[in-house]
């Protein structure tokens, strides 16, 4: 096991986050939503538009995840009616090995 990730309680409340963990269960990274909130629409705004999420420690930014809105109507089929999304992983090259597996 090289890590894990947990949601905070009561899901970061209107500000959907995770905290991610290493092996020995001290907090690497947190993982929140920036600039919309996404839990108030229904989920229907991932359908218009990206949704960003920034990923940092205390030392600053660590990278950010991007829920990438569907390119065309397929796509947009697609994930309405199954689990398929498309998300862009971006992490600061200063990072660990163990740091970007742990991201993954």
């Amino acid at each position: 096991l090289m890590g894990s990730a947990k949601m905070p309680s009561m899901a970061g409340g209107f500000t959907p986050s995770l905290e991610v963990f290493d092996k020995g269960n001290g907090l690497i990274a947190k993982v929140e939503a920036t600039g919309q909130f996404p839990c108030l629409f229904g989920g229907m705004s991932e359908m218009c538009c990206d949704q960003f999420y920034t990923i940092s420690n205390q030392s600053g930014p660590m990278g950010q995840i991007v829920k990438r809105k569907p390119k065309d109507m397929t796509s947009g089929l697609a994930e309405m009616f199954t689990d398929a999304d498309t998300f862009t992983l971006e992490l600061s090259q200063n990072l660990s090995v163990e740091q970007k597996a742990n991201m993954i």
